[in-house]
Formats: structure tokens, C-alpha cells, sequence
């Protein structure tokens, strides 16, 4: 879980910037250490600044290897007082590229440039890793050999693999001789004089003139019409429960989106049965959310964020995520969930932004630029279980292939303007969160917080609600079911406890009705296609009474199975119950 110490002066040219790439291609958390550059210390002679190019801050980055490679990042810069630390911790997985490296480092340092303008070298002096010890006495030459020139080269290829990085002892890190990996620079600035100056307004003044005159029409979106109709879709009651979770599961991910630190990403499930509304409640969310009273105590400008998004249900499928054999395909996912993005753009407006102009991108960028371009986006990714319902694999292995799946989603939580759900139900989202990832001696935990919201079943006076304001066809301007089948208000309270008793208020059943009947004495007399019984639970009972002795041993048998599987893999109870509880 990524933390931050800070003294009291540390990089204010940088820091003080509110917005900045916060987002990450791979899973990241980083340990950034902030000191002055002691070789910078000292003001150039006057014929040395003609025409010379002073460099931005220099930054180290020192690369250890745990289950996922960890980067501890050396950070210098001018206007910073000397022995300042800055520190941050990071996760970074091996195959991660040097251009990701590149996004990792300009997310935490929140750099307001573009990730392409930093430099990276490998922090050698002959064949020798240099250490934190000499980085502190100052980096005066950097070779152009060992700049890592190409984005798309994985860390293990340039040199960084994890057997090559070196190990250190607890007592030479605490010397400061502990291995450091990359140097990292920023592209150069050219040292300010009056004339200099002068120049560089007249060619601020010709680029605004030019940027005027290309400037592209801000995009526009087409007005959400509520989904207040017949058709399958019924007026939106009786949810503001989930609402309520889902705001405050948003604003968990927006605060560490926007300060860097925070709770574990959670990642909301809206998993019930079929026919529970999952549809509508999408649809609805940020409508709601703009209706809800502001709490003062919320993190400053989400609200306002979360109110501006507009909504774009997507869905994915087998073919998109997965190999033939099963196996989670990272890069055919991320590119998929970017195609299903266009597809909603295509069809809905013809056009596209122009985020999309540069495919080349990675999928974290392009969302980015395209939050930019259209204003904040609650993505909902609808059937989730149509992706994963592979038949090579079990429940457990579709539930380790969707939390990987996850993993690529996560980027794009540091986005401030993106916001998720994921819907749909499928019987492996039991198993997310449930046991440890991965098999044999080698487990991890979930680096995710599943966190599931409720949709029940509609009562009495939800179906009065809905009657009263579901529209009789789908047109903004049709009357509703009520004035259509001209019913007094006793007849509604008659129809509405009529239809309770006989649909359990149960959302698509009821939908069904008021579809097929076309009368009050139709809809009075409605008979599900396929009844819904309520649970006899005294007989249920009297029935699990009968086979108690089976079912304790089984009971029994399979927790004893799972403190033996605990023990061998060293996890306490308490954390055995924390996981069971909190499933993080």
C-alpha cells in the first residue's frame, strides 16, 4: 500500500502541482527519497551559462526485487533544502517496459510534463551499481551508453532483470551502500536572461495566435434522456441504499487518486440475481448522485467530479480477455476494453474524440487524454460473467483470472475523472477475495477490496412509486402506466399489493408485467410465466434436520482441511479471519 513521509521543504516546483499523470500502466507503489544535487550547488561562472542548457532535477532510482520488482527513487532537485526526504513506495511487476517505468515515476513525483521527457540511465560506473552513498555525494557525468533509449524494452532486457540487481545486507543499507539502479533527468531548460526572456514571450504570443486559430471545438454531449419507461426498464426506487455505497466507495478511490495515499482500491460489485434492475441502476447512478444532498465532509471537489461523468456501459466477452486454453490475455484486455470505449463513441455520435487520434498510446494515456477531452467518465462494465465463464476453468480458476483482469483496471484507478462498476452475475465473483491467490508454496492476497452492493426486491410501496411515474411507452412524452389505465389512487394501492403478492417485487417479473398486460383487470389477474415461490423455511428446515450428521461432519472435515492449508502456508488466525471478514 503506497505511503508518503514528507519534511517540511521538499520539491515545491513539482509537488505543488494539483494535477499530474496519476496513473501507473502496471501495478505500482514506489519508495522516492528527495535531497539536493550537492554538484549543483554551486553557480556556474558567467561564460559557462552562454548558450548553455541547465539541467532540470536529476533523480536515482534504486530497483529492489520482492514478489513483484520494488523501486526506491532518489530524487534531487534545486530548490530543494539538502537531506529533505521525500518517500514513496511502489510495486512494480517484471515485464514492465522501460516507457511504463517512465509513467511510474512521473505519477508519483505528480511532474506535470509528459512522461517522454524524462531521461533514464542505468546508474553504473564501469560494471559497478553505484550506491546511495555516492548518489548523495553528487552524479556528475552520465554516460550516453547507458541511456535506456527504446519505451517499448522491458526492464529485463536493458539490464534491470532481477538477478542482476545485487543484494544488499540490512547493516550496508543502513550505510547508505545499497545498490541504486536509474538515473533519471528531466529534459533541459534553457537558463532564463532578459533576453531570453523577451524571446520566449514573443513566441508565447505566436503560439496562442496559432493555437486560436486550430483551436477544436470543445465536445458535446447528447442529452441522457431518464429511463423512466415500459420496456424493460420500470422508474428507479427503492435503491438509495447502493447509491449511498457506491458514492462513498467512489470517493475512497478518488482520494487516493488525488493525494497519492489511501486505503486499499476497491472495486465495486453490483453481482445479484438475474432481473434485479442491475441495468437501470447503471444508467441512473450519476443522475442520483447529482440529486443527493452535499456532505461538508467529503474530499474537497469529488462530489462536483462524480456529478460531472457521463456514463458508458461496455461489455466484454471470452475472445476478448482470454486465450483458448483459459490463460488471462493482459495486452488483448486492455485493448479490448479501449475498442469497447470507441465502439460506445461510434455509435453514439459518429465521431470520435480526439483521444482516440493516436492509437499508438497506452490505454492508461489515452483514457487519460480522453478524460480531459470529454469531462469525467463512470465506465460500467456490464456482464462481467461472460468474459470468464471459460469452460477449461473451474470457479476458483475464473476468479484468479478476473482479479488479473482487475490488475489492468487498476492504472486506471489513479485517474481522477475515471470512476467504475463492474455488474453482472456469475458464480466465480463468489470466490473473489475468498482464499489466497495462486497455488503451491507461492501465494499472494488480493490487492484488491471487493465490496458488493444490495439490490433488493421491491415492496409495496416501490411498485406504488413505480406505477405512478413509469411511462406507458418509450417516449420522453407518454403518460404514465397509472393515467394510461386510468386508476383512481385506491385502485393503485389494490394493483400495487396485488402485483407484490404475486411477482415478490421481484424487478424483471414485475417488468414482465406491465409489458404483457394491457388492462387493470389483465394486470390484476397476472400470473408469472414462471411462478416465484417464496421459501417454506419451516419445511426447509425439518428436511436439513434429517441429514445434520453428515453435514457437521462434513463442516468439520473441511475446516480442519483449511487450518492444515494455513499452517503449511504460515497465515495466522487472525489474519484468516481478518481476510474472511474484510476479504482484502
Amino acid at each position: 500500500m503506497p505511503f508518503l513521509r514528507m519534511t517540511s521543504s521538499i520539491l515545491k516546483a513539482t509537488m505543488d502541482s494539483p494535477t499530474a499523470l496519476n496513473m501507473v500502466s502496471k501495478s505500482l507503489s514506489a519508495n522516492f527519497v528527495a535531497s539536493i544535487h550537492p554538484h549543483q550547488q554551486h553557480q556556474p561562472k558567467r561564460e559557462q551559462l552562454k548558450d548553455r542548457r541547465v539541467s532540470e532535477p536529476t533523480r536515482c532510482v534504486q530497483l529492489k526485487q520482492t514478489a513483484n520488482q520494488s523501486i526506491d527513487v532518489h530524487h534531487f532537485h534545486l530548490n530543494t533544502a539538502p537531506n529533505s526526504p521525500l518517500l514513496f513506495h511502489v510495486d512494480i511487476v517484471e515485464d514492465t517496459s522501460v516507457g511504463e517505468l517512465k509513467i511510474a515515476i512521473t505519477s508519483a513525483l505528480r511532474y506535470t510534463g509528459r512522461p517522454d521527457k524524462l531521461q533514464l540511465y542505468l546508474a553504473k560506473k564501469g560494471s559497478a551499481w553505484l550506491t546511495e552513498r555516492d548518489v548523495l555525494e553528487g552524479v556528475s557525468d552520465l554516460n550516453d551508453d547507458n541511456r535506456l533509449k527504446f519505451a517499448r524494452a522491458t526492464l529485463e532486457v536493458v539490464g534491470l532483470a532481477s538477478d542482476q540487481l545485487g543484494k544488499v545486507s540490512d547493516e550496508d543499507a543502513a550505510g547508505g551502500l545499497g545498490p541504486v539502479h536509474v538515473v533519471v533527468e528531466i529534459a533541459e531548460e534553457k537558463s532564463v536572461t532578459r533576453k531570453t526572456r523577451a524571446r520566449s514571450e514573443n513566441d508565447d504570443q505566436r503560439l496562442a495566435k496559432r493555437l486560436k486559430a486550430t483551436e477544436v471545438e470543445k465536445w458535446e454531449w447528447k442529452e441522457e434522456e431518464p429511463v423512466y419507461y415500459r420496456k424493460g426498464r420500470l422508474f428507479f426506487v427503492n435503491r438509495e441504499k447502493a447509491v449511498q455505497d457506491l458514492v462513498k466507495f467512489h470517493e475512497r478511490k478518488f482520494k487516493r487518486a488525488n493525494q497519492g495515499i489511501g486505503d486499499t482500491w476497491v472495486i465495486p460489485l453490483l453481482d445479484n440475481d438475474y432481473g434485479f434492475g442491475k441495468t437501470t441502476f447503471d444508467s441512473e447512478y450519476i443522475r442520483r448522485c447529482q440529486s443527493l444532498e452535499r456532505d461538508s465532509t467529503m474530499v474537497r471537489g469529488f462530489m462536483d467530479t462524480l456529478c460531472s461523468c457521463h456514463t458508458i456501459p461496455i461489455s466484454l466477452i471470452q475472445m476478448q480477455v482470454l486465450e483458448k486454453n483459459g490463460d488471462f490475455h493482459a495486452e488483448k484486455a486492455s485493448r479490448s476494453l479501449i475498442d469497447c470505449i470507441r465502439a460506445f463513441f461510434k455509435v453514439k455520435y459518429v465521431t470520435l474524440p480526439h483521444a482516440f487520434d493516436k492509437p499508438e498510446e497506452t490505454y492508461a494515456i489515452l483514457l487519460t487524454n480522453l478524460t480531459e477531452e470529454v469531462e469525467p467518465l463512470f465506465i460500467v462494465i456490464d456482464e462481467i460473467g461472460l468474459a470468464f465463464n471459460h469452460n477449461k476453468l473451474d470457479g476458483f480458476a475464473r476468479s484468479e483470472q478476473f482479479i488479473k483482469f482487475c490488475k489492468v483496471l487498476q492504472p486506471l484507478f489513479e485517474n481522477q475523472k475515471l470512476f467504475f462498476l463492474v455488474a453482472g452475475r456469475a458464480s466465480f465473483l463468489n470466490h473473489v477475495a475468498r482464499r489466497p491467490l495462486g497455488t503451491g508454496s507461492i501465494t499472494t492476497s488480493s490487492p484488491f477490496l471487493f465490496e458488493r452492493l444490495d439490490l433488493h426486491l421491491l415492496r409495496h410501496e416501490a411498485i406504488k412509486t413505480i406505477i405512478e411515474n413509469t411511462r406507458w411507452e418509450e417516449t420522453s412524452t407518454s403518460e404514465s402506466i397509472k393515467a394510461h389505465l386510468q386508476l383512481t389512487n385506491n385502485r393503485v394501492m389494490d394493483l400495487s399489493a396485488r402485483l407484490f403478492e404475486t411477482t415478490f417485487g421481484h424487478p424483471r417479473s414485475l417488468s414482465k408485467a406491465f409489458e404483457t398486460c394491457e388492462s387493470y383487470d389483465e394486470h390484476f389477474n397476472y400470473v408469472p410465466d414462471v411462478p416465484i415461490k417464496g421459501v417454506e423455511w419451516n419445511s426447509f428446515f425439518e428436511k436439513l434436520w434429517l441429514y445434520r450428521t453428515p453435514l457437521e461432519d462434513l463442516m468439520n472435515h473441511q475446516s480442519n482441511k483449511l487450518k492444515k492449508i494455513c499452517q503449511s502456508a504460515g497465515v495466522t488466525t487472525e489474519h484468516r479471519n481478518f481476510v474472511r471478514n474484510y476479504g482484502e
